[in-house]
């Protein structure tokens, strides 16, 4: 299964870097794509430079913030292509279809499970980012490995021996210092959930008199140690900071027009305008006023893109709270588009005059997340595993 998947996936990221890419997409350079995967390939040649002139001693792993850079610049010292970055994200995309299906064997036979980790092993969009220096490779294989060696630890496979509990941590230790190599602000994400999980699970053992307890009590808090100190280290840490509070600069508000969307929600949430809820407390009213804040950030994405299917992909364009009640009030339906959109009236939209082949794939693979998601109710109506709401409850 690992070499099938290595395989295809080489031969797919080729094929995206050698033909697609170029015919789709004029401003590539070589095959790199405009924007990040350009920037940080940019970034990794002129570490590669440095590391070359002064020695391995100038090598970082975060060069301007930047840890896909970081590891491209140490393959590029052993082969100077960027082939050597295509091949490492190969091999990671393998490894982490490998883990789903391992995971996904705890509750269904291998046939399903196979089935299952389908859509990743084959997604164009993974092959797509994979052909390019990008973090999503090293990110998603460590979520998996977190998640695989978490449902390990909690007991659905007994870590009562030292042996089994030791496993399970180095398994979670190394996603979790994937995961910070590229985007440190997802372990931060990963603490909270964690520690619930850890502390409900020790709860439970306790009351049970299960035996292991105090080992397993220790792991866990060992992991929820680690998550915190590979919780920051790159230039995406700024990414939750975001949400701690946002108030529009001076500078946006003076070249604020009277119609566009993004100039219409900045102004709702600016500072003499935006009303914060008097039974709220202030960490409450900040983080709403912060979610307000980068929906109009996404909303300026409008002023740029020209394209008419990109354009009406964009779903409540016309909303611009003003209150943290405002906010609140929405954030349940913000949830329910984060899950399910694009929604079923959007699956077709493609063949409607404005064809696209991503937005194409976007709703086959909506189609099979609705399939998927009925299919898991249904599974545990009929009686199947509630531990599953474990890596369910991550991925919310």
């Amino acid at each position: 299964m690992f070499l099938l998947t290595f395989c295809y996936a080489l031969t797919a990221t080729s094929v995206m870097r050698e033909l697609l890419i170029p015919a789709m997409s004029p401003t590539a350079i070589n095959g790199h794509l405009e924007g990040d995967a350009y920037y940080y390939h940019q970034t990794a040649q002129a570490q590669a430079i440095t590391i070359k002139n002064k020695g391995w001693a100038a090598f970082k792993l975060h060069p301007l913030g930047q840890g896909p850079a970081g590891i491209a610049s140490a393959l590029y010292m052993i082969w100077d292509s960027p082939y050597s970055v295509v091949v490492l994200n190969c091999l990671l995309h393998s490894l982490s279809v490998l883990v789903m299906v391992l995971l996904l064997t705890n509750w269904f036979d291998w046939r399903v499970a196979v089935l299952s980790a389908l859509p990743l092993a084959l997604s164009p969009y993974m092959m797509l980012w994979f052909s390019q220096v990008n973090k999503e490779s090293m990110a998603i294989t460590g979520s998996m490995l977190f998640v695989f060696g978490l449902v390990r630890l909690m007991g659905w496979q007994r870590p009562e021996l030292l042996q089994s509990a030791l496993k399970s941590f180095v398994i979670m230790l190394c996603g979790i210092v994937m995961i910070w190599v590229v985007r440190p602000y997802v372990n931060q994400m990963l603490l909270p959930i964690t520690a619930l999980a850890v502390l409900v699970a020790v709860v439970m053992r306790t009351r049970q008199k299960q035996l292991g307890t105090a080992l397993f009590a220790s792991v866990g808090a060992s992991v929820l140690l680690a998550l915190f100190l590979f919780g920051t280290g790159a230039v995406s840490d700024k990414t939750l900071a975001q949400f701690d509070g946002y108030d529009p600069t001076r500078s946006q508000l003076d070249a604020l027009q009277p119609f566009e969307p993004v100039d219409k929600c900045l102004r709702a949430i600016a500072l003499k305008n935006w009303q914060n809820a008097d039974l709220l407390p202030d960490y409450a009213n900040r983080k709403l006023k912060a979610f307000a804040g980068q929906r109009c950030n996404t909303l300026s994405l409008l002023n740029m893109q020209t394209g008419l299917t990109t354009r009406s992909s964009f779903v409540d364009a016309d909303f611009y709270p003003g209150s943290s009640l405002e906010m609140l009030g929405y954030l349940p339906r913000a949830f329910l588009l984060g899950v399910f959109s694009p929604w079923p009236d959007k699956w077709f939209y493609f063949s409607d005059g404005k064809p696209s082949v991503f937005y194409s794939l976007a709703s086959f693979e909506a189609i099979l997340a609705y399939l998927g998601i009925g299919g898991l109710a249904v599974w545990l109506y009929r009686g199947g595993s509630r531990n599953i709401l474990l890596p369910l409850s991550i991925a919310a």
